[in-house]
């Protein structure tokens, strides 16, 4: 599973710490830098005043250093602040030339993250990929209310859907989120290595391609330091403004 301790001695090289106190002017929306939080707290919050508090190995702008736009989420700091700074331009590049599994997990966390417009065609489901993939993918098949997993167990595949619909469920029965066809699920629990969060059930006659957790986690492991990170910043976030939005409904 992936360590961000074991990761931060690894991409030392490629970012700089800086120390903000309390009390200094700091824009964390300024640069095009990806942060993560070696040492202090701050208080995240969006457009609804949800908020979240943010601590040690948790990430700041990781998701949008990566599509290259400006930051969505406001700041406010709560301590003095020991950070670690990435270029956004050498995130993107390793993400870039990451493989094909990683960059979909990636991809598709951060349009879920963003909530925005989805390919149809998942990269996962090219004809090439799956041909040379077949003992990696397992396809099965829910009607219509069928349980996919339930909050609190243990997550030993990461879906995609293929055809069909999934309602994602809250531990309190509230809806959190529709997938459709082309997006996928499940990879935050599983790279975390915890129990999930949330239940999945199907929206109708639904067919899903579920990749192993143990290929999965031997995927990531050949990726460069930087792209492990960026994939672990990304989850991170995805589960915080599932959090968040498990909270307004």
């Amino acid at each position: 599973m992936l360590s961000v301790s074991k990761l931060l001695k690894l991409v030392d090289d490629q970012s700089k710490h800086i120390k903000v106190a309390l009390d200094e002017d700091f824009d964390f929306h300024e640069k095009d830098d990806a942060y993560l939080i070696i040492d202090g707290e701050i208080l995240s919050y969006g457009d609804r005043n949800l908020t979240q508090v943010l601590s040690k190995h948790d990430p700041i702008g990781f998701a949008e250093a990566i599509l290259a736009r400006k930051k969505v989420l406001k700041y406010r700091r709560i301590t003095d602040l020991e950070l670690l700074a990435i270029p956004g331009f050498k995130l993107r590049e390793d993400v870039n030339s990451s493989h094909v599994v990683v960059k979909s997990i990636i991809k598709y966390s951060l349009g879920r993250i963003f909530e925005s417009s989805k390919s149809r065609n998942h990269l996962l489901f090219e004809e090439e990929y799956i041909q040379k993939n077949l003992e990696y993918l397992k396809t099965i098949r829910y009607e219509d209310g069928n349980k996919v997993f339930g909050a609190d167990q243990v997550p030993n595949y990461m879906y995609f859907i293929d055809r069909g619909g999934i309602q994602l469920v809250t531990r309190k029965n509230k809806e959190l989120r529709r997938l459709s066809s082309g997006e996928s699920f499940g990879e935050s629990a599983l790279l975390k290595g915890r129990l999930r969060n949330n239940a999945a059930f199907a929206i109708g006659t639904t067919i899903l391609q579920a990749i192993d957790a143990n290929a999965l986690t031997a995927e990531i492991d050949k990726e460069k330091p930087l792209v492990q990170l960026a994939l672990l910043s990304v989850l991170k976030r995805l589960d915080l403004m599932n959090k968040l939005r498990a909270a307004d409904a």
